[in-house]
């Protein structure tokens, strides 16, 4: 009677994580991406939309930000809210300061739907590409 028991339990234990890992979100994963892939992503001419999860003071420090990236900040929950703006059925690269916030917010993407999510490695703060500064005349930086 033991042994069936345990052999019960066993299966209920199985069945369960087996439920628990087939409905869970956190299986949909995003793909993470080098800084030289994430430049490649731009430069390609399929058509990309950059989200930039940082918030605007970061967008528009010195470093700037990626040419016509868009800010939707995570921390402040402006992606959250926002998110039904950008095109689920096409290519988002997401972007950050160091890689943290960007990876939260490609997962959060990944979880509303959208099918073609990209993280940004080491995010802006390691970034040797084009950027662009917060100004009227679009200024790039090289």
């Amino acid at each position: 009677m033991k042994i069936k028991v345990q052999s019960n339990l066993n299966n209920i234990l199985i069945s369960a994580t087996l439920l628990a890992l087939m409905s869970c979100s956190c299986a949909v994963q995003h793909k993470d991406v080098t800084l030289e892939q994430a430049k490649q992503l731009i430069d390609s001419d399929t058509p990309l939309t950059v989200i930039d999860v940082r918030e605007p003071s970061e967008y528009c420090d010195q470093k700037g930000h990626i040419p016509g990236s868009l800010d939707y900040p995570w921390r402040s929950g402006v992606l959250q809210k926002e998110y039904r703006q950008l095109p689920a059925d096409s290519p988002i690269l997401v972007v950050c300061r160091s890689g943290n916030r960007s990876n939260q917010a490609a997962a959060f993407l990944r979880s509303k739907g959208f099918k073609q999510v990209y993280d940004m490695l080491d995010g802006m703060r390691s970034w040797e590409g084009r950027t662009a500064a917060c100004t009227d005349s679009g200024d790039e930086k090289p």
